[in-house]
C-alpha cells in the first residue's frame, strides 16, 4: 500500500521525567497512571485540517542520557484515517499519516521505552482533525 505523502508535517516534542514522590507535576504536564512519570506534548494537541497530513512524535532528550526510546502507536481509528506508522531517528521518534477525510477525535496512545527501568509507559495525546470540504 502506497502512503500519500504530500501534506503537511506536524512535529510534537515529547518531555518526560521521573515524577518526584508527594509532588504535583509542573504547569502544562501530566502524570501517567502510576504516577511515576510526568510528561508533556508541545504542542498538547494535535488538530489536522490537511489531508495526509505526517504527524511526528519526538523525544525531547536533548543533554540526556538518552534514556528513553519511542516503541509504538495505537490507535482506536476505526475509520482508516492512519498509516504508515513507523519509528525513525534511531527509536528517537515514531511518525504516522493522518488521511483527514472523516472528522474524529482519535484516541492516540504513545508507546515509551524506559532503558534505566525495564517497562513501558503509556502516553496519551489529543488528535483531532477538520477534513478540507
Amino acid at each position: 500500500m502506497t502512503i500519500p505523502n504530500d501534506g503537511p508535517t506536524i512535529d510534537v516534542a515529547v518531555t518526560i521525567d521521573d515524577a518526584i514522590p508527594g509532588q504535583e507535576p509542573k504547569p502544562g504536564q501530566l502524570q501517567t497512571r502510576d504516577r511515576k512519570y510526568n510528561y508533556s506534548f508541545d504542542p498538547d494537541r494535535v488538530h489536522v485540517t490537511s489531508a495526509n497530513t505526517k504527524i511526528v512524535y519526538s523525544l525531547n532528550d536533548s543533554g540526556k542520557d538518552k534514556r528513553f526510546e519511542m516503541s509504538d502507536i495505537f490507535t482506536t481509528d476505526a475509520r482508516g484515517q492512519i498509516t504508515g506508522v513507523k519509528r525513525t531517528d534511531k527509536n528517537n521518534s515514531i511518525e504516522m499519516y493522518h488521511a483527514n477525510t472523516v472528522k474524529q477525535l482519535t484516541v492516540v496512545l504513545v508507546v515509551v521505552k524506559d532503558r534505566k527501568n525495564p517497562q513501558t509507559i503509556g502516553l496519551d495525546p489529543q488528535v483531532t482533525n477538520d477534513p478540507t470540504p
